[in-house]
């Protein structure tokens, strides 16, 4: 849980996630699923919104030899990809596997699909949620509420998937760009400057 509070704290606000898993048993009491004698595999995953300045943060700070694919779209429709097939910046649709099983007499199961067209219709309504559930909490005029409604409007819904199962690491690309001061305050909140 420590990678995750680190990102939330520095402005990657997660919201879903998995680590990655490479042949876990299938009896295991974390990972475990499925008939016994099996094993379990998954590819690390990260959902989080973010701010456009460190959608770009990230974005630049990914290697052309990554083995992450990104996708990211914000309130108005605008996507960002990033795909670990040779670096490249697209706009094709990503459909992965990101959790799978193996099990004496029968072919791959359960696999859990991660979809960028899906991921596109769900972001109208995560996006929603900040103003329809969260923002209702507080009054249209506090400082809170404001916090919330520019969140809304202006971050990104971003997914990334690590595709090394066997030994990636998707926070490792984080660790290049989370050497901020812990003490300047929150990059969620900044504060506003006295123009006088």
């Amino acid at each position: 849980l420590k990678p995750l509070a680190a990102l939330n704290h520095h402005g990657y606000l997660t919201i879903n996630s998995q680590p990655r898993v490479n042949a876990s048993p299938s009896e295991d009491a974390n990972f475990g699923w499925g008939p016994a004698g099996g094993y379990v595999y998954q590819k690390a995953y990260l959902e989080f919104f973010c701010s456009p300045t460190n959608l770009d943060r990230l974005v630049a700070a990914l290697p052309e030899d990554s083995t992450i694919t990104l996708q990211a779209f914000n309130r108005n429709g605008d996507h960002r990809a990033q795909s670990c097939l040779h670096g490249t910046r697209e706009d094709k649709r990503h459909l992965m596997c990101v959790t799978w099983g193996i099990f004496e007499g029968s072919s791959v199961m359960q696999p859990t699909i991660v979809d960028s067209e899906a991921f596109e219709v769900w972001k109208d309504e995560a996006m929603q949620l900040w103003t329809s559930a969260w923002g209702n909490v507080y009054t249209s005029n506090s400082n809170s509420r404001k916090v919330i409604d520019t969140i809304a409007e202006t971050y990104w819904h971003v997914y990334m998937v690590d595709n090394n199962f066997v030994d990636g690491d998707i926070f490792r690309v984080f660790s290049q760009i989370l050497s901020l001061d812990p003490h300047a305050g929150s990059p969620i909140i900044l504060p506003k400057k006295d123009p006088t």
